[in-house]
């Protein structure tokens, strides 16, 4: 499964860093021990479906952009967890190549938190209210994403509009 991962500018990530992640080489984890952990554990090696959730969501992670992190085009294999739209988790990923960004990647995080709300206001429209949510202490309202396809359609719809796919280019190696 295609994938979007971000790291550190060394191609760092996990608590404390602890992989070091070589382009197209497998990082494997150990077999889950129980079925389907929860996501935010050791157990999973973390992405995610869209690049622009990366963007969103990456401040309510670790915050890699911020320090001159890279987005990544992964492929995620062995065993898959999508529980909702904030991240998958997978036993078995690789990086397959960087991807640029396009523009400051603040302003997108702005925009795409917008469309968000968007389709918030949406849901609650046409009475598929979102489930309660908090907002968190950078005021996001990405909470409530759940693994609904009304959902997911909806957002991907609004972020294709502000940002689409295409604008993802493969950067040039240094």
């Amino acid at each position: 499964m295609l994938c979007y991962k971000l790291t550190t500018s060394n191609n760092c990530t996990g608590p404390s860093f602890r992989y070091q992640w070589t382009p197209g080489e497998w990082t494997v984890l150990p077999p889950l021990q129980v079925p389907y952990p929860s996501l935010c554990t050791s157990s999973w090696l973390h992405a995610y479906e869209d690049p622009r959730l990366a963007i969103v969501m990456d401040r309510h992670h670790i915050d890699f952009l911020c320090e001159q992190g890279t987005l990544w085009l992964a492929e995620a294999g062995g065993e898959i967890s999508i529980p909702d739209l904030s991240k998958l988790g997978a036993t078995k990923m690789r990086l397959i190549r960087k991807l640029t960004i396009p523009g400051p990647y603040v302003n997108w995080r702005g925009i795409l938190e917008r469309a968000i709300v968007r389709v918030q206001r949406y849901l609650i429209k046409q009475d598929l209210s979102p489930p309660p949510y908090k907002i968190d202490v950078h005021g996001s309202p990405v909470h409530w994403l759940e693994d609904q396809h009304v959902i997911r359609y909806q957002l991907y719809s609004e972020f294709e509009k502000v940002l689409p796919l295409k604008a993802f280019a493969r950067k040039e190696e240094d």
